[in-house]
């Protein structure tokens, strides 16, 4: 006779009910929604019901949880449970009879996600509402989120004796250095006031960084046209007005068109994502492409602009919870910083939750006065909090230094119009 799940699953919660002690290991590595089956999927929500209260597990405390849960009656669930452990030869082999139900549960996720991959294509839907669900069903199915526990002693001595070791990263911003640096999986939030200059100061430093590191930029608020030519006004030292309603002397012309030339390489590794909206989903499928496809930074701009699903959520506050919590976790992941620009209220304060503080590794303050801006390091896991000033120029768009980026040389035309400016990046 063939052994279907439904089977399986019976013998798991007969072994169970046989064993009280077998129930810590069931708790560890079985969900309630890896059982297929009704029956047994309720058996089992009221064995770590009663698990969790601390009482014993056995056929009279489970039936009574059922008979309070579902007013069934207790003489005919004592009975259906005695069949299943009456098909139980001994609980030894527990972990390996798990395992199946685990598989099967696999399977019926995989399943569903190609019928509704199906579906969906048949209706013409976009690729974008096709990928997230797909992506969180892969996951699943992987049991992505049962990452056994690591062993401190021995990924102590794995540390000391590798090479590869994760190093900072510094944003290479005047004055911030000394304070803050960055490292594989952190999210680092970013705050300030309207007109401040936030994403003058995240270009900066994803310019910065740059080509050591390849960014994807997540612009939902700005167009990608507009960044690029917020980048160049960096690189050829043009004034960002002249450019966006195009009233640029030749002179400024000739040095965008030099800077667009001379680094296309260079800017060539930024890719920008201006779709102006984008569910968590989303991005955390889309965040894994990029990651795969050699980026090494992400940066959001801004965080409230982005969505989750609604139908989840009674209300905004939630739903940016939810919104921040996917962020972390996409950064943790893949192994890679996010820089997250998050805006604020007219107290000053994270807009809509306090999640993305808690949220963040690194958390940071920007406010600005003429020529120089200030950075308050409100909250700094790698180091200590503190404030410091740095300059910015923000007539080019430039924080946290007086000159382009480091890799883009001036030319002589430049060095003849700002004789002051010798260009040493700090």
């Amino acid at each position: 006779m063939e052994l279907i799940p439904t089977d399986v699953e019976q013998i798991v919660i007969g072994q169970i009910l046989l064993d009280h002690a077998v129930m810590s290991t069931a708790a560890q590595i079985l969900r309630a929604e890896h059982f297929g089956n009704d029956e047994c999927r309720e058996a089992y929500e009221a064995c770590l019901s009663v698990w969790r209260g601390g009482t014993g597990v056995d056929l009279l405390t489970i039936a009574v949880q059922l008979q309070r849960e579902q007013s069934a009656g207790i003489g005919e669930t004592m009975a259906k449970m005695v069949g299943w452990t009456l098909r139980v030869s001994a609980p030894r082999n527990f972990e390996a009879h798990a395992a199946i139900i685990r598989e099967c549960y696999a399977s019926r996720i995989l399943k569903d996600a190609g019928e509704q991959l199906v579906r969906g294509t048949i209706e013409g839907k976009e690729y974008t509402e096709l990928i997230a669900p797909a992506t969180r069903a892969l996951a699943k199915a992987s049991m992505a989120e049962d990452k056994p526990d690591v062993n401190a002693g021995t990924r102590a001595f794995e540390l000391m004796n590798s090479s590869d070791r994760p190093s900072p990263t510094y944003l290479q911003v005047a004055g911030l250095d000394s304070l803050v640096w960055i490292l594989p999986g952190n999210v680092v939030a970013i705050r300030a006031d309207p007109g401040v200059g936030k994403t003058a100061f995240v270009l900066s430093v994803v310019l910065n960084l740059m080509p050591r590191i390849k960014p994807w930029f997540v612009s939902l608020e700005m167009p990608a046209d507009e960044l690029i030519k917020r980048a160049l006004c960096q690189i050829a030292m043009v004034d960002i007005q002249s450019v966006m309603v195009d009233r640029m002397t030749a002179q400024e012309r000739n040095r965008l068109a030099q800077a667009a030339s001379n680094y296309g390489d260079i800017l060539g590794t930024l890719d920008i994502d201006d779709s102006g909206s984008m569910t968590i989903d989303e991005f955390a499928a889309k965040a894994e492409n990029r990651v795969k496809n050699g980026a090494g930074l992400i940066v959001v701009d801004y965080a409230q602009l982005m969505s989750a699903d609604r139908k989840l959520y009674t209300n905004k506050v939630q739903e940016l919870e939810a919104i921040s919590m996917g962020i972390r976790s996409t950064a943790r992941k893949l192994n890679v910083p996010i820089l997250l620009i998050v805006h604020v209220n007219k107290q000053g304060e994270d807009h809509g939750t306090i999640q993305f503080e808690k949220d963040a590794h690194v958390r940071m303050h920007l406010s600005r006065d003429a020529d120089q801006m200030t950075i308050d390091v409100l909250k700094n896991r790698n180091g200590r909090p503190g404030k410091i000033t740095t300059p910015c120029m923000m007539r080019y768009g430039i924080v946290g230094r007086s000159s382009p980026p480091s890799w883009a040389q001036p030319d002589d035309e430049f060095t003849t119009l700002h004789p002051d400016k010798n260009h040493t990046p700090f």
